[in-house]
This record gives structure tokens, C-alpha cells and sequence, in this order.
């Protein structure tokens, strides 16, 4: 999970259901359009009723409309997670790399005693299995 980006998944879910959401609202607007039309009675009064029904329908798909509209930009905003955390993932472990077999070659005796936990603490997040590799699909 990314705590700035949000989760991918949950977002690929909260996008499901209002996609959910949108489709009953559909069907909720469609069935009360019907029950309007079939309606027997017939006057100004019914004409007007069937009239703001079938408003009422146009206005509910336009919320629909815009309950998929959000949902797909969250599944866009979720993939878009997923690659920077897989390009977090490979910056890691180059630093890591990088880290453990340029600097440490350098760096006061104290500070290569250092070097090695912190690579090795950077690594556990990275490996399969690890905070930062259970969202990105990696090291499967």
C-alpha cells in the first residue's frame, strides 16, 4: 500500500462499485420510466407525470454517466500507482546495488557496518513478499 498514492486495489474496488452504483441507478431510472409509459390513466396530469419521469430518467443516466466516468479515472489513477511503485521498486534495487558495492568501498570502517543493515533492511521491502513489492506485482 502507498500511503501518498493511494492503494491500488482498493482503488480498482471503490471503482467497481461505482460502476455498480451506476448501473442501478440505470435500471432504477429505466424501470420507473416503463412503469410511467404503461401507466393507463390519461390527462394533462398523467402526460405531465410521464414527463417529468422521463426527465427524472435523462438526469439519472447523466449521474450514471458520471459515476463511470469517476470509476474509470480511478482505474487509471490505480494503474498509474501500480507503475510508479514498480518504478520505485527498480530504483530501489539499484540504490541498493549501487549502495552496497560503490560506497561502502569508501566509507569509514563504522559507517561500513552501517551500510550492510541498511541494505539489508532496503531489501526485505523490496523482496516478494516485502511492503513495497506486494503492490507492484513483483518478485512472483
Amino acid at each position: 500500500m502507498s500511503f501518498w498514492l493511494g492503494d491500488p486495489d482498493d482503488l480498482d474496488r471503490i471503482a467497481a462499485r461505482l460502476d455498480a452504483d451506476a448501473a442501478a441507478v440505470r435500471e432504477t431510472a429505466l424501470g420507473n420510466a416503463l412503469r410511467a409509459q404503461q401507466a393507463r390513466w390519461v390527462s394533462t396530469s398523467a402526460q405531465r407525470y410521464r414527463d417529468v419521469v422521463a426527465a427524472d430518467k435523462r438526469r439519472a443516466d447523466a449521474v450514471a454517466d458520471e459515476l463511470e466516468q469517476a470509476a474509470d479515472l480511478l482505474r487509471a489513477h490505480a494503474e498509474q500507482v501500480r507503475e510508479t511503485l514498480a518504478r520505485l521498486a527498480r530504483a530501489g534495487e539499484a540504490g541498493i546495488a549501487w549502495l552496497t558495492t560503490h560506497v561502502a568501498d569508501v566509507l569509514p570502517a563504522r559507517a561500513r557496518e552501517i551500510v550492510p543493515d541498511l541494505a539489508g533492511r532496503l531489501e526485505r521491502v523490496l523482496e516478494p513478499g516485502g511492503a513495497l513489492a506486494a503492490h507492484t506485482g513483483g518478485g512472483d
